[in-house]
C-alpha cells in the first residue's frame, strides 16, 4: 500500500460528504469525490509535507474547487435547459420544481449573507465532520469549532426566517 493509498482511505468519506454538502445529488458527489483524489493523486509526488495534518487542508482545498467548477459548469447546463424547457412536462411537477428551485435560491442568498467563515463551518459540518475534525481544519478546538458550527446554523435560519 503507497502513502496515497492511505491518504484515499482516510479521508475519502470526508471528501464525499464534503462535495454531497455542496451538490447535493450522491451521484455528482461520487464524481467529484473521484475527480478530487485523481487531482491529488496527479499532484501528490509534487506535495511537499512535513506535517501530516496539512493533507486534510489540502483535499480540501482541491475538493473545494472542484465544487465551484462543477457548479460553473452545471450553471451552464442549467442556462440551457431554462431557456429550452422540455414540452412534456406537467404543470403540477413544473410548480413544484420552480418552487423547489426557489427554495434553494433563497438558501443561496441566505449563505451569500453569511461570512465566508460561516458558510465554511456549515459547509463542513453539513459534509458529516465532527466538530474535532471542523476545529483541526480551522484552526480551533473541536469545542470552538462545534459552538461556532452551531452559531453559523443560527444564523443561516434567522437570515433565511428573515427573507421567507
Amino acid at each position: 500500500m503507497t502513502d496515497f493509498d492511505a491518504i484515499y482511505r482516510g479521508y475519502r468519506r470526508q471528501i464525499y460528504r464534503f462535495c454531497l454538502a455542496r451538490v447535493t445529488d450522491p451521484h455528482a458527489a461520487e464524481e467529484l469525490t473521484a475527480e478530487i483524489f485523481a487531482s491529488a493523486y496527479a499532484a501528490y509526488e509534487r506535495l511537499v509535507v512535513d506535517d501530516a495534518t496539512a493533507i486534510a487542508p489540502w483535499l480540501v482545498r482541491i475538493a473545494r474547487n472542484a465544487v465551484i467548477d462543477h457548479h460553473r459548469r452545471r450553471g451552464r447546463r442549467q442556462a440551457i435547459a431554462d431557456r429550452f424547457p422540455l414540452a412534456d412536462d406537467r404543470l403540477e411537477s413544473v410548480e413544484r420544481h420552480v418552487l423547489a428551485r426557489e427554495d434553494i435560491r433563497m438558501l443561496g442568498r441566505c449563505l451569500a449573507a453569511l461570512s465566508d467563515r460561516d458558510r465554511r463551518l456549515i459547509a463542513l459540518r453539513l459534509s458529516g465532520a465532527s466538530g474535532a475534525d471542523v476545529g483541526e481544519l480551522l484552526g480551533l478546538s473541536a469545542h470552538a469549532a462545534t459552538v461556532a458550527s452551531g452559531r453559523a446554523l443560527s444564523r443561516l435560519r434567522v437570515e433565511f426566517g428573515r427573507r421567507a
